[in-house]
C-alpha cells in the first residue's frame, strides 16, 4: 500500500462547498435571510463538486496501488485489497450516518404535524428509521449520501477491478508502446458518461432527476478521468509546469481564476441575479460544469497546489471545516430546524447562528463519531493484515511442502515406468526358471553385474 498524499486545498475547497451548501439551504428557509437567487443555486454546484471530488481521489488512489512504478507489473484489485477498501468506505460513512439519521428522527417526533410538513427535505422521518439506514426514502438533503455510497460499493470497484486487469494484459501479453486497451476502456466509460450527460444531465441543471444515479455518473467520472490523467502524468514523471519563476506563477494564477471564473458566470443564479441573461440550460448545467470541476482538481494537483487558491484552501479554519465537512453536512439541516423553532431570531442574525452552530455540532460529530469510526476502520484492516500475514506463515509453507512431495513422486513414477532395463528383467524373469531353481522376482530396477550374479 502506498503512503497518501493529503490533499489540503482539495479538503479546504471541500469545507468551502460545504459551508455553501449550509448558507443555501438557509436562504430556502422562512425567517431567514432572503440571500439573492445565486447563493441558493451554488448549494447544488456544491453537491457536486463533492461527487467530483470524490470520483478524482478515489480513483487516482486506486491506480497507485494497481500500479505504484512505471515497470513494474501491476497489481490485482481484489482480495484483501478490495476489503479494505470497503471496509475503510463503510466505516467513513456509516457510523456518522446512522447517528445523524437517529438525531433527525428525534427531532422531528418532538414537532407538530403542522410545523413538520414546513420541511419537506426530511419527509424521511415518516418511513421506519432501518429504511432511512438502509437509504430507502425519496427526498432529503442526504440524497448525496445513497449516491456516492453507490459509486463507492458499485460503480468504482466494478470500474478499477477490470482496470487492473486491462493493465496486466498490456504488461504481460501485448507489451505495446502506447496503453492501447487502456485508452480504448477508458474511452469506452467516457463515451458512457457523456451518452448520460446529454441524456440526462440538461434536465434543470440536473436537480429534478437527481436520485436518478445515471446523473450523477457523468460527474462522477468527470473526476476519475482527471484522476486518471493525474497519475499517468505522476508515474511517466511528465513535467507540468514545474519551472520555476515569475512566468510560472502568472500563468499558475491565470488559468486556476479562469477556471473559477468560468464556474462562477455559469452558475445559473449569478446569470440571472447580476446579469440578468438566461444561458442555454447546456452552458449551466451542473454537470457540464463537473467538467471544470475536475479540471480544477487536476490542474491544483499537477501544479502542487503552488498558488494563491491552493495556499489559501490549506490553512487554517478553512481546512479545518473542511476535515469536519461531512460530519457538517450531514447535522445542518438539524441545526437549521432547532434554531428556527426554538428562537425569535431572523434574518440575518438567525442564519449566522444556525452557520455557526451547524459548524460547532459537525466538529462534535467528527470529534465523537466520525473519527473514531475511521480509526476503528484501520484498526480492524491491521487486524486483517495480521491474520493474513499469520496465514501466509501457515499457508505457504504448507503448500510448498506439498507441490515438493507431488514433484517427487511424479518423478519417481516416471523414472520407473520409463527405465528399458527394468522391462527386460521383468519379461526374462517371467519366461526362464523352467528347471527348478529358486526363482528371483526382479521387480525393481538393478545394475547388469546384480542381474549376471544370479544367473
Amino acid at each position: 500500500m502506498q503512503p497518501r498524499h493529503i490533499y489540503r486545498s482539495f479538503t479546504g475547497l471541500r469545507g468551502l462547498a460545504c459551508l455553501f451548501v449550509v448558507l443555501s439551504h438557509c436562504v430556502q428557509e422562512p425567517h431567514m435571510y432572503p440571500g439573492p437567487y445565486s447563493i441558493q443555486t451554488c448549494g447544488s454546484a456544491a453537491v457536486y463538486f463533492f461527487f467530483c471530488l470524490s470520483g478524482y481521489l478515489l480513483s487516482k488512489n486506486a491506480l497507485t496501488d494497481i500500479q505504484p512504478k512505471k515497470n513494474e507489473c501491476p497489481n490485482h484489485l481484489f482480495g484483501i485489497k478490495l476489503c479494505k477498501y470497503f471496509i475503510k468506505r463503510i466505516f467513513r460513512i456509516y457510523p456518522a450516518f446512522i447517528v445523524a439519521a437517529v438525531i433527525y428522527h428525534i427531532i422531528m417526533s418532538k414537532i407538530s404535524d403542522e410545523a413538520m410538513n414546513t420541511y419537506p427535505k426530511l419527509v424521511f422521518y415518516k418511513v421506519p428509521l432501518a429504511n432511512v439506514i438502509f437509504f430507502h426514502y425519496d427526498d432529503s438533503h442526504l440524497w448525496t449520501v445513497r449516491t456516492e455510497m453507490i459509486f463507492y460499493i458499485i460503480m468504482l470497484p466494478s470500474i478499477f477491478v477490470v482496470a487492473a486487469e486491462v493493465l496486466r494484459i498490456e504488461y504481460k501479453y501485448i507489451r505495446s508502446k502506447y496503453p492501447f486497451l487502456s485508452i480504448a476502456y477508458y474511452s469506452g466509460l467516457t463515451g458512457t458518461a457523456i451518452y448520460f450527460h446529454v441524456k440526462n444531465g440538461y434536465i434543470s441543471a440536473a436537480w429534478d432527476n437527481r436520485n436518478d444515479f445515471f446523473v450523477s455518473f457523468p460527474v462522477f467520472w468527470y473526476g476519475c478521468l482527471a484522476g486518471i490523467f493525474s497519475h499517468y502524468i505522476k508515474l511517466y514523471d511528465v513535467k507540468v509546469f514545474q519551472k520555476e519563476g515569475k512566468i510560472k506563477s502568472a500563468t499558475t494564477e491565470v488559468i486556476t481564476y479562469s477556471i473559477l471564473l468560468k464556474i462562477f458566470f455559469a452558475n445559473e443564479g449569478v446569470a440571472l441575479s447580476y446579469f440578468e441573461k438566461v444561458y442555454p440550460i447546456q452552458f449551466q448545467s451542473e454537470v457540464t460544469n463537473a467538467v471544470f470541476y475536475s479540471f480544477l482538481l487536476f490542474f491544483l494537483d499537477v501544479t502542487k497546489e503552488d498558488c494563491s487558491l491552493g495556499r489559501f484552501t490549506s490553512h487554517g479554519w478553512i481546512y479545518c471545516i473542511g476535515d469536519w465537512s461531512y460530519s457538517i453536512y450531514l447535522i445542518h439541516y438539524g441545526i437549521l430546524i432547532l434554531v428556527q423553532q426554538n428562537t425569535e431570531l431572523v434574518y440575518l442574525e438567525a442564519t449566522t447562528l444556525c452557520v455557526f452552530l451547524s459548524i460547532l455540532a459537525g466538529f462534535l460529530l467528527n470529534k465523537l463519531i466520525e473519527a473514531p469510526s475511521v480509526k476503528c476502520g484501520a484498526y480492524v484492516i491491521k487486524q486483517l493484515e495480521k491474520l493474513c500475514e499469520y496465514m501466509k506463515k501457515i499457508y505457504y509453507p504448507l503448500l510448498e511442502t506439498c507441490i515438493k512431495k507431488s514433484k517427487k513422486d511424479k518423478n519417481s513414477n516416471s523414472e520407473s515406468s520409463s527405465s528399458p532395463f527394468c522391462r527386460s528383467e521383468v519379461a526374462q524373469n517371467s519366461n526362464r526358471r523352467s528347471d527348478g531353481k529358486k526363482e528371483i522376482d526382479i521387480n525393481i530396477c538393478t545394475s547388469p553385474t546384480i542381474a549376471n550374479a544370479t544367473e
